[in-house]
Formats: structure tokens, sequence, C-alpha cells
């Protein structure tokens, strides 16, 4: 896990400030970046802070978390998929099973 901080993070900005929890068109484009779980556990303290706007939340925040949760799940596919078909790591088959009860061969 990288100790290199990427400057501010949610925790430090207002709360009704989601400008950054909203994807740009930067971000859009450019390669994933490797998904720490700090950043998963700063998305799930800032859900858990969550008000949906049935029970008195703002909508741009609902849709701001939306899309940074979207973003975040992306990006966590996007890392899976490469590193299962990267050159360190190639394709697996599922190990097969035998159903034949135990004690049994086939």
């Amino acid at each position: 896990m990288s100790t290199t901080s990427r400057g501010p993070i949610p925790a430090d900005r207002p709360a009704s400030d989601t400008s950054a929890l909203v994807p740009t068109a930067t971000t859009a484009t450019r390669p994933a970046e490797h998904v720490s779980a700090g950043e998963i556990a700063e998305f799930l303290h800032d859900l858990a802070r969550f008000r949906s706007p049935a029970a008195g939340g703002q909508p741009g925040e609902h849709a701001a978390l939306l899309a940074r949760k979207t973003e975040l799940l992306d990006r966590i596919a996007d890392q899976h998929a490469r590193a299962s078909t990267g050159p360190h790591h190639p394709p697996t088959t599922p190990p097969t099973t035998s159903m034949a009860p135990e004690g049994h061969t086939p």
C-alpha cells in the first residue's frame, strides 16, 4: 500500500462540497489508478454519512455519490481485469470437481 499523499481527501472538505466527487473528462479518459483500501474505506465512510433525498438529503449529493461509486467500481473491475490477464497472471481455468461421493473414484 502506498503512503504517498494524493492531496486533500473528502474529509478535508465541507460536506456541501461535492465537486470532487464527480468524475471529470480528464479522470474518465486517463488510465485507471490502483484502487487502495484507503479509497474504499473513505467511500464507505462517506456512504455511512449519506442521507438519501427521500430522507431529506440533497439530490446533488446523491448524484455525486452515485457517480463516485460508479467510478470506483469501474476502476476495481479494470484493475481486476488487468491483474487476471496480465503477463504475470495468465488466465486461469476453474478447477474441476468430481460429482462422485466421497471415497469413490469416477
